[in-house]
């Protein structure tokens, strides 16, 4: 019986073509189904996908880790590549900017509560606006979870639980 949700096992290379963006390194559930669908977890990612596209998982609420070996290759995330998702845990290794909207949970007044629990980013050096806006529950935010970071744009991590900063390495902080 079908219960509404979407469980993807694997992607290929030619994955929903032409429906979607695949192409070479980077996937896009995006143009598949725009307003979002039950995805719950991605469990096989095709080598060759080094990028996730801007919106990719946009409004995927069921889905709510983008972590473990699958997301290793994974360099680059696009703009609102996650926006508006349930995610509690995050993390990707190998991603060193963090772009605008990434992990957006939604504006006021619509904004839920903050879900990101676990992050893990060791090779992200930059976070852009509004990456985190209304996303993280962690209350410490230090070298643990992204030790590389150098620079957090104007509201990078705007309307969060975090109670203590501790990044040393962060030369430009937004406001």
């Amino acid at each position: 019986m079908y219960d509404g949700n979407i469980l993807v096992n694997a992607l290929g290379e030619k994955a929903y073509t032409p429906a979607t963006e695949l192409t070479g390194s980077t996937y896009s559930f995006r143009q598949q189904y725009p307003d979002g669908f039950e995805l719950k977890e991605v469990r096989k990612l095709a080598q060759s996908i080094t990028s996730i596209s801007a919106g990719s998982f946009e409004n995927c609420k069921s889905m709510t880790e983008v972590k473990g070996t699958v997301f290793n290759n994974i360099q680059d995330i696009g703009m609102s590549a996650f926006i508006n998702t349930n995610l509690t845990a995050v993390d990707l290794p190998n991603v060193s900017v963090i772009p605008e909207y990434a992990f957006t949970r939604g504006t006021k007044p619509y904004a839920t509560a903050n879900t990101i629990e676990h992050l893990n980013l060791p090779e992200a050096t930059e976070i852009k606006t509004r990456a985190f806006e209304f996303a993280l529950a962690v209350e410490n935010l230090n070298n643990d979870c992204i030790p590389n970071v150098s620079a957090i744009a104007d509201y990078g991590i705007h309307d969060n639980n975090i109670k203590h900063i501790d990044l040393p390495n962060v030369k430009t902080l937004g406001t």
